[in-house]
């Protein structure tokens, strides 16, 4: 399922890039109740493999977006 999480800009200077050009910045976490839960920095770290795919789907989906938005998509949807 779904849920939220609290909002959290954690150590991420990422935003001083806004002063410069518009950006986007998405947090995307899974967790599977049948394995152990650890920071994403711990060493324990094991990745959700569907996340690696759910993760490039939304960054594909949204370059596709914002190229379609600036007319640089084609009518077979390919840039």
């Amino acid at each position: 399922g779904v849920g939220s999480t609290d909002q959290s800009a954690g150590g991420e200077d990422f935003s001083w890039y806004g002063e410069k050009a518009r950006l986007g910045y998405f947090r995307l976490g899974v967790w599977d109740q049948g394995r152990m839960r650890t920071d994403l920095h711990a060493g324990s770290f094991d990745v959700h493999e569907d996340a690696i795919c759910l993760g490039a789907r939304i960054l594909a989906g949204t370059a596709l977006e914002a190229l379609d938005d600036l007319g640089s998509v084609g009518e077979d949807g390919r840039p």
